[in-house]
């Protein structure tokens, strides 16, 4: 009988590092393990070292303590470099736990156990330290660590480096105290010769990634951005480390906004470019590296030259773009101030119909003359439909959106796109009629907030003021949406003309009463600050 064409091996903590000089390969994620997963992992090997240990205990005794298995890690060798295909996760944090360790143990001065345990951390060669856990990015980081010196993050870190640096800093609030003391020796021992895994061994590199993938199917361990990275690099079949490098730029870039803007860009981009269908959107937001593997020959990715360059132009590319979206949703910016306030107003359908509109081959100008215009004509749709009542919140023009994304698809030209939206505005039903009866509503305070914010910084600025919209739209300012009216409106009739459902923005974190007393101080205040202007106007 045939042996297995695939090999397993039980090794200890101990066995596992001083044998093995561990790298990555390109499909591989980044470090992602959050302070919850290091305490969770930390918190299970002091549970279990407790259940055996006494204080009156010798250090052989832990040869005899219970074990503990950490499950599977599977690798593949090339020129003595062991390359995980899985188990990145924890045989790190076991790394960064070994190093943590030595650092307690010199506070001890337990010199013969500081000699034994770096030969586990790192080999000198020719003067030259390498890590077992030989990730060149990490190198820095690790060697502070080791030194215990302090590091300073570089400017725009991976998300790998990042993630490390913070989790060195949670474990040393971590790490529990009853362990830095007289049991710190007896942890050590038990950790390194009682704490084991089993290495599964591929056969090849390629074999390594069909393991990464059916081990991963379906994102149960890794994000649908990580397994979609793996295989569209897999199909790339040249230039991969290149490939891999600019995604990794691209995730840096990307989560400097926030974690999961990675994520919501690749689904965007999807939905933009490539989705027809309802179905279509549901399984790219579940499932975004399975529903690209379905369809990979209908978004023209065929050879390996489809796939090195949609990577590289298209979705490399565009995140940038995406990137400038995202921060311009989140501050005002002059050049882009529609996004701003479409953002403001939660809609963020806006960069679907953004990205559609926008090709890999469009310079920064046309980009922005692009965003601006589809920003500008959703926040007029959305600002006609409101004032007739036929939305309230702004995800209601989402059936709307997903509607033009095909006609914006093929609207390759600002004089395209122009003439395509100036249609779409003359055909709206909706107009500005509705404004006539437009008032506050239970429902609808946030939206005639908006309204005014937008009209009263109008007006400020013609008068030769600052711009105050983000101040007016922020929602930790204390500015309320208030009648200038006495709402008692039998008690003031006798004054003139009164204009029902009349509003404006007040500061004074309450909603006006009718009590007379409060009945006009508004409209003198906005006097005061805009009449000498307007008269050099």
């Amino acid at each position: 009988m045939a042996d297995a064409p695939i090999g397993g091996r039980a090794y200890t903590v101990e066995q596992l590092f001083s044998e093995h000089r561990f790298g990555l390969d390109y499909y591989q994620r980044e470090y992602t393990w959050s302070r919850e997963d290091v305490k969770s992992l930390l918190n299970d090997l002091v549970r279990r070292f407790h259940a055996s240990w006494k204080p009156t205990d010798g250090r052989a005794a832990t040869t005899q303590y219970g074990p503990y298995f950490l499950g599977p890690i599977v690798y593949f060798e090339n020129e003595s470099i062991t390359y995980l295909v899985d188990g990145q996760q924890r045989v790190t944090t076991l790394h960064m736990l070994l190093i943590y360790i030595r650092g307690l143990l010199k506070d001890q001065e337990a010199d013969d156990d500081i000699s034994e345990l770096e030969k586990l951390i790192s080999k000198v060669k020719h003067g030259r330290r390498t890590f077992s856990v030989d990730i060149p990015e990490r190198s820095p980081l690790l060697t502070s660590l080791f030194r215990g010196k302090p590091y300073v993050l570089p400017p725009n870190p991976t998300p790998s480096v990042r993630n490390l640096y913070e989790r060195i800093l949670d474990l040393d609030e971590d790490f529990p105290v009853e362990l830095r003391d007289d049991a710190l020796l007896h942890f050590l021992d038990w950790l390194l010769g009682r704490v084991c895994l089993v290495g599964i061994r591929a056969l090849s590199r390629d074999h390594g990634w069909e393991i990464f993938e059916t081990m991963n199917d379906r994102g149960a361990r890794l994000s649908p951005v990580d397994l979609l990275k793996s295989f569209l690099l897999s199909r790339s079949e040249h230039g991969q480390p290149a490939l891999n490098k600019k995604w990794r730029e691209m995730l840096t870039h990307l989560s400097a906004h926030q974690s999961r803007t990675p994520s919501d860009f690749i689904k965007t981009f999807l939905v933009a470019k490539y989705s027809d269908l309802d179905d279509d959107r549901l399984a790219i937001e579940t499932a975004a590296h399975e529903w690209v593997r379905n369809h990979a020959a209908d978004m023209g990715l065929v050879t390996a030259d489809d796939f090195h360059a949609f990577v590289e132009k298209n979705i490399c590319g565009l995140a940038q773009t995406y990137g400038m979206l995202v921060a311009a949703g989140q501050t005002r910016d002059v050049t882009l101030e529609h996004v701003y306030y479409n953002a403001t107003n939660g809609l963020s359908l806006q960069l679907i119909l953004i990205l559609a509109a926008i090709t890999p081959d469009d310079d920064r100008i046309a980009v922005k003359d692009k965003a601006r215009l589809i920003a500008s004509f959703l926040d007029l749709v959305y600002v006609r439909k409101l004032v007739n009542g036929n939305v309230t919140q702004a995800k209601e023009l989402a059936g709307d959106i997903y509607a033009l994304v095909p006609k914006v698809r093929v609207a390759n030209s600002f004089a395209d796109l122009t003439a395509l939206l100036s249609a779409e505005i003359a055909n709206l039903e909706d107009d500005f009629t509705g404004i006539a009866t437009f008032g506050l509503r239970p429902d609808n305070k946030p939206q005639v907030r908006y309204l005014l914010s937008r009209i009263t910084a109008f007006l400020e600025v013609e008068c030769g003021q600052p711009n105050r919209t983000e101040e007016y739209l922020d929602k930790q300012r204390p500015y309320e949406v208030e009648h200038i009216w006495a709402n008692k409106f039998e008690r003031y009739q006798h004054e003139g003309r009164v204009a029902q459902g009349i509003s404006a923005l007040g500061s004074h974190g309450t909603e006006r009463d009718s009590r007379p007393s409060l009945r006009s101080s508004h409209p003198p205040q906005l006097n005061s600050r805009s009449h000498a202007q307007c008269l050099n106007r």
